[in-house]
């Protein structure tokens, strides 16, 4: 008779132990979603600055082939004659 108390006693703690564990697990898997949401987050901020890197290395070579443009269609006064200097000599 003395062992149906005790088996009782086990089941309870069995059930208070389950129930530990399992708020454990619970709690284990709300810190590893957090980890995860802000791995999430820096990558995202991650690519916002390296689009707004590429976005503004395009503009600028934008502009620098604009400006090379500009400058090579410019004549240089007296270009052609020292040109056809050094091609005569």
């Amino acid at each position: 008779m003395q062992v149906l108390p005790f088996l009782f006693a086990m089941y309870f703690k069995l059930g208070m132990l389950l129930k530990v564990l399992f708020q454990f697990s619970i709690f284990q898997t709300i810190r590893e979603r957090d980890a995860v949401i802000e791995s999430i987050t820096d990558l995202n901020a991650t690519i916002i600055k390296f689009r707004e890197v590429v976005q503004k290395l395009s503009d600028e070579n934008l502009l620098l082939r604009k400006n090379l443009e500009e400058e090579s269609s410019k004549s240089i006064p007296g270009l052609a004659e020292a040109l056809d200097f050094k091609v005569l000599s």
